[in-house]
């Protein structure tokens, strides 16, 4: 995401400069960021390898009651996903996320070090 900033100052001949300073921040995001207008030399990727999706167990009980869809939408509130151990790259249906992930915490990760991101990397959790 680009940050840009401008500060105008008044010269000796009586004229003003304007002086623009570019910033970037790397943050996770789960769509393209448009990097067509950014400063010359930082490009974002131009699409993304997966959708992002959220998914709602189900059946969700309390005790021995089954909550209704109405309710279940209801619900505003959600929790990571915890593996069990079992997670492995096998589970992927895809053979780019086959030869590209690893496992990483509750997920998946497609890039080369998840301790250093880099533009372009993806986190699947």
């Amino acid at each position: 995401e680009q940050n840009k900033s401008s500060h105008t100052t008044k010269t000796e001949g009586g004229g003003t400069r304007t002086e623009t300073t570019y910033s970037y921040n790397k943050k996770w995001s789960d769509h393209v960021i448009d990097s067509t207008f950014y400063s010359e030399g930082h490009h974002n990727p131009s699409y993304m390898p997966y959708t992002s999706q959220t998914f709602t167990a189900s059946p969700i009980t309390v005790g021995s009651h089954y909550l209704s869809q109405g309710l279940v939408d209801k619900i505003n509130w959600y929790s990571d996903w915890s593996s069990d151990g079992s997670l492995s790259v096998d589970n992927i249906a895809d053979d780019y996320g086959k030869e590209t992930a690893k496992v990483y915490g509750n997920g998946f990760y497609l890039g080369c070090c998840p301790g250093s991101p880099v533009i372009g990397d993806t986190k699947i959790s």
